[in-house]
């Protein structure tokens, strides 16, 4: 919206230079035909032509901007899928491995403010046939952002056994240049050919 803004702003402008240079060509023209002299005439004409050829390539070349920016726009959202099992830090104490439940899980964000924590979702969309490859980590405080768990803090239990703020998790996945990785031992939990096999 801002670029398409700017972009109208801009061919505004450009209009009024074109007026601009119309009334100074016309005004040319009716100087060369009260003095009898053609020579100007025939300059203005042709500096007329060149200046309305180059407006036109202006205002096209901004406008096909505008547009691939508004395509841009439209494409700077990214989707990464993983595995982890959420529930609250409180429950870890009395859930068993075998109570968890691991989910497929797609994280999105806009590219535009990465930064922003409220510009990234998650949504579990199906349960998968995954288990803990170690036991759950107990720790106290979250491997990303360091702050400490409280009981009703929402976690996200990775198949590794460690334990974060699945606020965080969500945002350590999009940062991740390749395949998510744990931040505190570095096992995959992105989603995986026998993940898929098993939705």
């Amino acid at each position: 919206m801002a670029a398409a803004a700017s972009v109208q702003c801009s061919n505004s402008k450009l209009i009024v230079w074109a007026l601009v240079l119309v009334i100074l060509s016309v005004m040319s023209m009716l100087v060369g035909v009260v003095k009898d002299a053609y020579w100007p005439m025939a300059v203005c004409a042709s500096m007329s032509v060149l200046l309305f050829l180059l407006l036109f390539v202006v205002v096209f070349t901004k406008t096909a901007r505008a547009e691939g920016g508004t395509v841009n726009d439209m494409e700077i959202e990214k989707e990464c899928h993983c595995v982890w099992a959420g529930c609250k830090f409180g429950e870890l104490d009395t859930s068993t491995p075998a109570g968890l439940v691991f989910n497929l899980v797609s994280v999105k964000t806009d590219l535009s403010d990465v930064e922003n924590t409220s510009n990234v979702t998650w949504t579990a969309l199906t349960t998968v046939n995954r288990t803990l490859s170690g036991s759950i980590s107990y720790q106290k405080a979250c491997a990303c952002c360091l702050e400490d768990f409280d009981a009703d803090t929402d976690v996200a239990v990775l198949p590794c056994g460690h334990v974060s703020h699945e606020k965080c998790i969500a945002r350590w996945v999009l940062r991740s240049a390749k395949e998510a990785s744990c931040p505190s031992c570095r096992a995959p939990f992105d989603h995986v050919a026998e993940t898929i096999l098993a939705i």
